[in-house]
């Protein structure tokens, strides 16, 4: 079993979900929505052990995220952790820099890593 890291995805919408912000480097659960009527990727960001929801990832983040999930390459839960405070742009809302991380069987190492490099993903494992 490997543990699967990848750093510089994006959680957005905190601001619709009643908090500026999610807290730095505490520790959030990420959920695939397939069922989401406005996107069917989308990867929610659940507080722990609440399960209220937080925030989600950016597109092009949860695109990669949900692939990997569809593929069942992640073994047990998501786990997305943030590590800076929130950016704040005109006219778009606060997005928040986060690292995100699972477990994932030792076979599909190779399978996880063509998945990133197709995203332009970055990976690191760890034991």
């Amino acid at each position: 079993m490997k543990k699967v890291i990848i750093e510089g995805l994006y959680a957005v919408g905190m601001h619709h979900h009643g908090q500026r912000a999610l807290q730095v480097a505490a520790q959030y659960r990420g959920k695939p929505e397939p069922e989401n009527s406005f996107d069917r990727q989308a990867i929610a960001i659940n507080a722990h052990p609440s399960d209220r929801l937080c925030a989600y990832l950016r597109r092009q983040d949860a695109l990669f995220t949900s692939e990997l999930h569809r593929l069942n390459l992640i073994d047990g839960h998501i786990l997305i952790k943030p590590k800076f405070e929130p950016v704040f742009r005109a006219r778009v809302g606060p997005s928040q820099r986060c690292n995100l991380g699972f477990y994932a069987k030792d076979e599909h190492v190779a399978s996880i890593q063509i998945c990133a490099r197709n995203h332009g993903m970055l990976v690191r494992f760890a034991d």
